[in-house]
């Protein structure tokens, strides 16, 4: 009896994991075809520095919480990955503080700032509420064969999206047209090969 209760066990694991493995494999497709919105939350950062200044240095990134080594291997597994599966990106779009800018740089290999995802926590109130609608504005249009990328912060991935992300993690955005858009999925570090 006890033999019967592990093997039942064992076939629920196994078929548990291959409709993990079904669910990763449909997000990836759904990717391929392009069209969707890929929010990336930056990688975790050097907790050994403090931002001496909120709007410290864009330029050279002194006195900003920069990406950690962990945080950029994540950025790097993030990249290999989305090119292993040849998901075709388009434009890749970050805020203008140094970590988002790398983690976009070292997954993708390209970003251009865009001010809609600067921290929001280090906006006025209603400047930030312009930003977030504009940021939605932006996904619920987007259209087209590639994907659109967004790394920012995790302040700006909950205005937009009411989600909470751990860092290194990608939410998979379907546009709905106006501001609309859906959440249809995340990939997380544990979701990519090591």
């Amino acid at each position: 009896p006890m033999k019967r209760f592990f093997c039942a066990g064992l076939l629920l694991v196994a078929l548990g994991a291959t409709s993990v493995l079904a669910a990763d494999a449909a997000i990836w497709s759904k990717l391929k075809q392009g069209g969707y919105v890929v929010v990336v939350r930056h990688g975790p950062t050097d907790t050994m520095t403090h931002s001496t200044h909120p709007r410290a240095e864009f330029e050279n990134c002194v006195g900003q919480n920069n990406l950690s080594p962990e945080g950029q291997a994540e950025a790097a597994r993030i990249g290999r990955a989305f090119k292993k599966k040849r998901i075709p990106i388009g434009e890749v779009l970050s805020g203008p503080y140094c970590r988002v800018q790398d983690t976009a740089r070292i997954a993708f290999g390209k970003v251009r700032v865009w001010e809609a995802l600067d921290l929001q926590t280090s906006l006025p109130e209603e400047e930030a509420v312009k930003r977030n609608l504009e940021v939605a504005a932006r996904v619920g249009a987007h259209q087209g064969k590639k994907n659109l990328v967004l790394v920012t912060h995790q302040p700006n991935i909950d205005a937009l999206t009411l989600e909470l992300i751990e860092p290194g993690t990608a939410l998979i955005l379907k546009p709905e047209g106006g501001s609309g858009f859906s959440v249809v999925d995340r990939i997380t570090q544990e979701d990519l090969p090591r």
